[in-house]
């Protein structure tokens, strides 16, 4: 087995371990395309534990982040990287002619973590989006050879649904690293203070702003869905995958009655295996 072979097995190891919303999807693909996209995935997922490793201290993974975006470009220019992330990276950035500047901008947006805290309105809190998640869809349009502006536009909503989704998830875990992606004006509308996203207190106004963030979630969900009559069989099917596991981890912050903080919203495999056959059979 040579480096490059190494690596990609390195890359598919992070995504069967890390990845499961995502990985269920990924079967659906061909050999190559589905190395390119557990490639995508690894490489996303190192830049964003560099940004939010608790062992390091925030100057020490500013560093660190740099340091990530100097060797992502060495291999942009054709340097051989021993990161088995971004050789293998390198390799599908080559076969699949994946936008770099979509990559470094990956890169920018979970770097923002360290400095950006806060988000005034649902216009800031998108363009966090656009950087950390949208980029990885555009990505994956590059490796599904898919091109045109309404699959573009499809799915870059699918990137702003499935973060949008993220957020209202993971609103405890990130307020205990001092972060809030909600935006701000909606907090002050409704009278949510700062001490009740970390509590959980306050539930019924906390309600109301993750249900105004939610109707956003729901219109990129809906507005994604002509992706899939403009992406090959296989492509469809990986995105239909993802997109339903998403959109269930919505429904189900919406049968906790938006609760976030008493248990995390997630599907059991059970569901996402049902998810999976039913678009196997085509529903």
């Amino acid at each position: 087995m040579n480096r490059i072979d190494e690596s990609y097995r390195f890359c598919r190891e992070i995504a069967r371990r890390e990845g499961s919303n995502f990985y269920w999807g990924f079967r659906f693909l061909p050999h190559d395309e589905r190395q390119a996209l557990e490639a995508l995935y690894a490489f996303a997922r190192r830049t964003d534990d560099i940004v939010d490793d608790e062992n390091s201290s925030e100057k020490d993974r500013a560093k660190k982040i740099e340091l990530w975006r100097e060797e992502t470009i060495s291999v942009f220019n054709g340097n051989i990287s021993e990161e088995p992330i971004l050789l293998a990276l390198g390799d599908s950035v080559k076969k699949f002619e994946i936008p770099k500047e979509e990559l470094l901008l990956l890169i920018d947006g979970c770097r923002d973590d360290l400095y950006m805290k806060r988000y005034s309105d649902i216009a800031a809190t998108l363009s966090y989006c656009r950087k950390v998640a949208v980029t990885v869809g555009l990505s994956m349009l590059a490796i599904f050879r898919a091109r045109g502006e309404d699959v573009r536009r499809a799915m870059e909503s699918i990137g702003y649904a499935f973060q949008l989704t993220n957020i209202l998830r993971d609103i405890p875990e990130d307020m205990r690293r001092d972060r809030i992606y909600l935006p701000l004006d909606l907090l002050n509308k409704f009278g949510v203070a700062e001490s009740d996203l970390l509590n959980g207190t306050n539930i019924n106004k906390i309600t109301e702003v993750i249900k105004e963030v939610e109707k956003d979630a729901r219109k990129y969900y809906k507005n994604a869905v002509p992706l899939y009559s403009k992406l090959p069989k296989d492509a469809a099917r990986t995105m239909k995958v993802m997109s339903r596991v998403y959109e269930g981890i919505l429904d189900k912050i919406v049968e906790q009655n938006y609760d976030v903080w008493k248990k995390r919203p997630r599907l059991s495999k059970a569901q996402k295996i049902s998810i999976v056959v039913k678009t196997m059979l085509g529903w």
